[in-house]
């Protein structure tokens, strides 16, 4: 955004995120941060190129809970975020949040509640998210290679073309999960439910499902098959 004051972060999306191609040339929504920027950096706390961050000063950047109960589609707009290797945990507050493109590599989200999160293109990529709640959240086309799923709440979640090759989402509940096109090459489904969950050509190729609760699961052109 042109004329954005020294002090301000003034971080656009999608300009300013090289880490993700947009698909389209007209994204869902575009913003442009205005908070403080830090002493040492041009860029706001979660826009600095630097990492960890500590878990508390992000939370005590957050919304407050009046505040966030007003907005209650999109509490806080954190696209393009940079949070890799960040130990979030339960201690952020990340429901009906917009991290669209935000790099969470290998960040530890045990626990968190990412409730209704819109997380399209993020890298997650080796993150942890043991026992979060991602009830209804978008994970479209999200680098989810190798995390740690398990017994995640994934139901109602959005995870067309989404990236799980590797990932563990055993006892994950992927109840009415819309996962078209997802590639869940190894990824390991033991035990996990996805019942009612659309998996219309979803690559499985060398997924371990043992155990796990597919019925009315939709498998249309989906690839099963084992390598040899």
């Amino acid at each position: 955004m042109d004329g954005v004051p020294a002090e301000r972060c003034g971080y656009a999306w999608p300009r300013d995120c090289d880490r993700v191609a947009v698909a389209t040339g007209r994204p869902i929504h575009q913003s442009c941060c205005f908070r403080p920027t830090l002493a040492d950096a041009d860029r706001c706390l979660w826009h600095a190129d630097r990492t960890p961050k500590a878990a508390t000063a992000l939370a005590e950047a957050c919304p407050s809970p009046a505040m966030r109960a007003q907005h209650r589609t999109v509490a806080h707009l954190l696209d393009g975020a940079i949070l890799r290797d960040c130990q979030l945990g339960t201690a952020v507050p990340l429901a009906n949040t917009a991290l669209i493109g935000a790099d969470l590599t290998r960040a530890d989200l045990t626990g968190a509640t990412l409730t209704n999160a819109d997380l399209g293109g993020a890298l997650l990529g080796e993150a942890t998210l043991r026992g979060a709640d991602l009830h209804n959240a978008g994970l479209s086309r999200a680098d989810c290679r190798g995390a740690d799923l398990r017994n995640t709440d994934l139901t109602d979640s959005l995870l067309w073309q989404t990236n799980l090759a590797g990932a563990d989402l055993s006892g994950a509940d992927l109840t009415d999960a819309f996962l078209w096109g997802a590639d869940l090459t190894d990824a390991f489904l033991w035990g996990a439910d996805l019942t009612d969950a659309d998996l219309t050509d979803a690559v499985l190729v060398d997924a371990n499902i043992e155990d796990a609760d597919l019925t009315g699961t939709t498998l249309t052109q989906a690839t099963l098959w084992a390598s040899q």
